[in-house]
């Protein structure tokens, strides 16, 4: 390292000091990269790979991007998942003495990104720590953008599952750990799904400096104070101290709200679709009719969080039906909402000092808006409403403190000026003059000599040895008056300097220069008085969302025709003409068909069958989705819906392999069945699609079987349950158990040559077929196979009817034995020979003819 230059000495010290960090090392205008760090970041960023010397026999190879466009080059490492070093310039290069001494001034990783322009406004951008004690977890979370500052502990029951659960709900940008967690099976997991970590040294979770991030509850457990403490310390470390706005601590618990795990969220597509990760198709989509980009982020935790408390989530729909029946009201509220700027995220720049003078103007304009919200939502009579509208405070001092001092129209930097109005600060009035008017100083002057001492050709000059001076030509020397001081001699002229064009010389070189360094200190004056005013900013943001969760909810319940659900405290689903809030908005309209849905007491399993593609997963989908809305506070696609309270909502949908552990699909499903029975209670709501598909047929039925049994046993569980199966000998359980309802999606077929029309609409009973080979049909499958395959299916179904004959002969009748296959062939075969017996002309048949039929009739009788 010796041999290195200086500059290059400072910097490989750096880097030395973050090893784990792309190293952005400031020269004058440029961000440059060294080493290997510019090789990498050559090929990452598509830059132009040069070299410099570094005092070494070979250059250093060196690559660099501007200063005031590093941040999309930062925004792409990110992407990247890279962690980026910002080295800084620590004194003016003009000033300094020897080599700039320059520092890393902050660290950049996935979860401490704070530039608002790059990252989803409608989500939040958690940083999150995890801590473990035994077999219990705490997860903190900060959002540093935002300030919001939030954790739980996960001390019963299946905590690393729930654990998984909470860190897919939160979808932290990045998890900090120590080294122990880095090496469990649940890290190994959460990584292969792309979640981000960052290693620290476990000390970091057990300091004890930051009670005043605390509150008391926590200070007494161990668990959720080391996950903070750790949190903590990697802000300090990356960003170098704890931003103003990072209140306290605030504790929540899983179960005070409804659970819903990973596979639920995925599967229902709540705020994502499924196959895409997109917003757009999920019932985020649907509801997000809000205004601003805290409004999104707020209906999004609603929709993460939905309500167990019938009181609160009444005191909501209270307000949105208000709201939706103040159609005018409602179109006023929207408009002031409209262009009303993220308020939180402004507070945390404003509080680690980069907001810059547009985004200050964009605070105070939407400052500006809110007696005009507050005023018309006033008018709106409801308890939870006015909750929100006293507690947003106006600022009207800091709006017009803001009105005054900012220019109309501003640049994004604050060192170059045309920040501050003229009138709200003497000094930058003055410079800004001198700037301005200068010139004229000069030619007043000017001409003010020229007329006290009659000199016609006297004029003012300017050059870098001298500055400004007066010029007297040598005919008009005699009237150049005592106090003139000489300066220079020229061949047919002096130059003087007097007194007062040095005042004004002084004045106007410096005048720029000393314009934007006052307006910058104005700024930073102007950014500190905001501060003081943190809190109420924060709290306006938090208010001002939730204003807008329920002007949305109302908006989509009147364009959509949604109901209002009553909130019952018994463990009812009870829905008419429901609907599915996203696919009936994909489909054209009119083309969706609503259906009832009753799971009470009594009636709590929904058995349901019907063949593939006739909507049985869309029609459970819906309920549970309208079981969530009804929740959160949203009127529901029905026309009329009772909705208990549910604690948990589980769902197995789908099949898919975990290649990663070398599960199958079957052991997949096992596993997810196995902790729904172990976690359900009878609050909750299951989502069971095919159950035990995944083996050999005996094998599934007998699980399905089992399960249908635990699910509806009051005692054992008794929880609402939708379970969609191909088992058809599944429905003969209605006789045995009277809680277990059939329904089937119903189907059309006009004869036995005719395609299967589906309806989509769910009726009583069970289905006669599974039109499982129809389905294949409709599916294109070439009419030879789908021929051979009616003919396997009759095979199949009339040696099943001989072997379960054969069997019954051999063994005792096991009371609620079925035939384990579907009988559709045979069916159609027997309506066939009842159908010829019902057309026969007894009377006018010969002898001969009636047994010829007979016997026919009897052959075909044998082959089923």
């Amino acid at each position: 390292m010796d041999k290195l230059s200086p500059m290059m000495q400072q910097y490989v010290s750096n880097k030395l000091a973050r090893p784990d960090c792309i190293l952005l090392f400031r020269l004058g205008d440029f961000y440059e990269l060294f080493f290997d760090d510019a090789v990498l970041m050559s090929k990452e960023l598509e830059l132009t790979l040069t070299s410099r010397d570094c005092g070494l026999s070979e250059k250093a190879p060196m690559a660099g991007v501007p200063y005031h466009s590093v941040d999309s080059y930062i925004d792409k490492l990110i992407e990247k998942n890279y962690k980026i070093a910002i080295c800084e310039q620590m004194e003016d290069p003009a000033l300094a003495k020897g080599i700039v001494k320059r520092e890393i001034v902050k660290i950049i990783t996935p979860g401490t990104v704070t530039d608002i322009h790059n990252i989803d406004e409608s989500k939040n951008n958690y940083l999150s720590a995890i801590f473990k004690l035994g077999t219990a977890f705490a997860i903190a979370n900060i959002d540093l953008t935002s300030g919001e500052f939030n954790g739980t502990e996960i001390i019963y029951g299946d905590s690393e599952i729930k654990l998984y659960n909470e860190v897919h709900r939160v979808a932290p940008a990045e998890i900090i750990v120590d080294s122990e967690f880095m090496d469990s099976e649940l890290a190994k997991v959460l990584q292969s799904e792309n979640f981000y970590f960052s290693v620290i040294d476990s000390k970091y979770f057990t300091e004890d400096n930051y009670d005043k991030f605390l509150p008391e509850e926590s200070k007494v457990n161990s668990i959720l104070d080391k996950a903070a403490q750790g949190l903590l310390s990697y802000i300090v470390d990356t960003q170098k101290s704890i931003p103003d706005h990072i209140g306290k601590l605030e504790i929540y618990q899983i179960q005070e709200f409804m659970e819903m795990g990973a596979s639920a969220r995925s599967s229902l597509e709540i705020t994502e679709t499924l196959r895409d990760r997109k917003k757009k198709g999920s019932l985020l989509w649907v509801l997000d009719k809000t205004e601003t980009a805290m409004g999104s982020r707020m209906l999004r935790k609603w929709l993460e969080q939905p309500l167990l408390d019938p009181n609160i989530i009444n005191e909501r729909l209270d307000a949105v039906e208000l709201v939706k029946d103040s159609f005018i009201l409602r179109q006023e509220i929207k408009e002031v909402l409209n262009g009303m700027h993220d308020l939180a995220r402004l507070a945390g720049k404003l509080s680690m000092n980069q907001i810059n003078p547009r985004e200050m103007q964009a605070l105070g304009q939407t400052l500006s808006k809110i007696p005009a919200l507050k005023k018309l939502a006033e008018q709106i009579e409801s308890n939870s409403l006015r909750q929100i509208i006293d507690s947003i405070n106006p600022l009207e001092e800091v709006v017009n403190v803001l009105d005054n001092a900012l220019m109309e129209t501003l640049p994004i930097t604050i060192q170059d000026g045309n920040i501050i109005k003229t009138g709200f600060d003497d000094i930058v009035d003055e410079n800004r003059e001198i700037d301005e008017h200068g010139s004229e100083w000069i030619l007043k002057l000017e001409q003010k000599e020229k007329d006290t001492y009659g000199i016609k050709n006297l004029k003012v000059g300017y050059n870098r040895v001298f500055g400004y001076f007066i010029e007297v030509t040598k005919s008009n020397l005699s009237l150049v008056p005592e106090y003139y001081q000489r300066k220079q001699t020229l061949a047919n002229s002096e130059r003087y300097i007097i007194p007062e064009l040095k005042d004004i010389e002084d004045k106007i070189l410096g005048a720029k220069q000393r314009l934007q360094t006052r307006e910058y200190e104005v700024f930073v004056e102007l950014r500190s008085y905001l501060a003081q005013h943190l809190e109420s900013i924060k709290k306006n943001a938090e208010s001002i969302a939730k204003l807008d969760v329920i002007v949305s909810f109302a908006e989509i319940a009147e364009r959509n025709n949604y109901v209002r659900p009553v909130i019952s405290r018994d463990p009812v689903i009870k829905l008419k003409a429901s609907r599915h809030p996203v696919v009936e908005k994909v489909l054209p309209k009119a083309e969706f068909v609503p259906n009832d849905a009753n799971l009470e007491k009594d009636s709590e399993v929904v058995l349901l069958t019907g063949p593939n593609m006739s909507g049985k997963s869309t029609y459970m989908r819906q309920i549970a989705l309208i079981n969530i809305m009804a929740q959160i506070g949203s009127f529901v696609p029905a026309e009329s819906a009772e909705i208990g309270i549910t604690d948990q909502i589980f769902t197995r949908i789908g099949a898919s392999d975990d290649l990663s552990s070398g599960q199958s699909t079957f052991m997949v499903e096992m596993n997810e069945v196995s902790y729904i029975l172990n976690n359900a209670s009878s609050r909750s709501l299951l989502i069971l699609d095919e159950i035990g598909r995944g083996t050999s047929t005996y094998d599934g039925l007998a699980i399905a079987w089992a399960v249908l049994e635990r699910v509806s046993n009051a005692r054992l569980l008794g929880a609402r349950t939708l379970f969609a199966t191909h088992y058809h000998e599944l429905t003969d359980l209605e006789k045995s158990i009277p809680n277990i309802k059939n329904y089937h999606v119903a189907v059309k077929k006009a004869d036995k040559d005719s395609e299967i029309e589906f309806l989509h609409h769910i009726e009583r009973g069970p289905t006669d077929q599974s039109y499982g080979v129809e389905v294949a049909k409709l599916a294109g499958l070439p009419k030879t196979v789908v021929n051979r395959a009616y003919e396997i299916l009759y095979n199949l179904e009339r040696n099943s009817a001989n072997k379960n004959t054969s069997r019954s002969r051999r063994t005792n009748e096991i009371n609620g034995q079925i035939d384990i296959f579907s009988s559709s062939v045979e069916m159609q075969r027997n309506n066939e020979i009842m159908e010829s017996l019902n057309n026969l002309d007894v009377q006018n048949m010969t002898p001969m003819e009636a047994l010829q039929t007979l016997y026919k009739l009897s052959e075909e009788a044998k082959k089923m």
